[in-house]
């Protein structure tokens, strides 16, 4: 995250001037050499799986730590962009988007509380756990997903032409 929020605007700065589609080739390239140094980051994936036997010495509670962690990854790669090119476009069309991201700003505040208490309260059955959790999670990628859907056309509108790429970098380094 650090990547992303610290070099944002001092990169707006720096290339703020330069000719976009130029910019955005270069970017690609800069995109192709991380492609190709990408695999050095495999490494995370291994030792990640080889701590979680040193924090739960279980053979039963290993094996669900592992089911978890595999499940929660697949969900956000798939379940997440797939809830955010759905719904919030077409509320969208519908719902002013003052209303929409401030409703799913409270939905959001309220989702993570309470769904965070009933994943801890809930018991060690998985056929108990998994309902709750899925619907949880969809709540709140879908929440998430209609406040930050329509930030890009208030930008959008909020800034001429010269100074769109500095309001989103500010946007992006939030």
């Amino acid at each position: 995250m650090v990547a992303y929020v610290t070099p944002a605007p001092v990169a707006n700065v720096l290339l703020g001037g330069l000719p976009r589609r130029g910019l955005l080739r270069t970017h690609d390239l800069v995109h192709a050499l991380v492609f190709v140094l990408q695999p050095a980051s495999v490494a995370f994936t291994p030792t990640f799986h080889a701590t979680i036997p040193d924090i739960l010495p279980d053979e039963r509670r290993y094996a669900h730590a592992l089911k978890l962690s595999r499940l929660t990854m697949n969900l956000e790669n798939i379940a997440s962009p797939a809830l955010a090119d759905l719904e919030p476009p077409r509320l969208l069309y519908r719902t002013p988007e003052r209303k929409v991201m401030l409703t799913s700003g409270s939905a959001l505040g309220l989702a993570l509380p309470v769904g965070t208490a009933i994943l801890a309260l809930t018991p060690g059955s998985e056929a108990e756990f998994w309902p709750i959790c899925l619907g949880w999670m969809t709540t709140t990628g879908l929440a998430s997903s209609t406040i930050l859907t329509p930030t890009g056309r208030l930008l959008r509108r909020s800034a001429g032409a010269s100074k769109r790429p500095a309001l989103f970098a500010a946007q992006f380094a939030l």
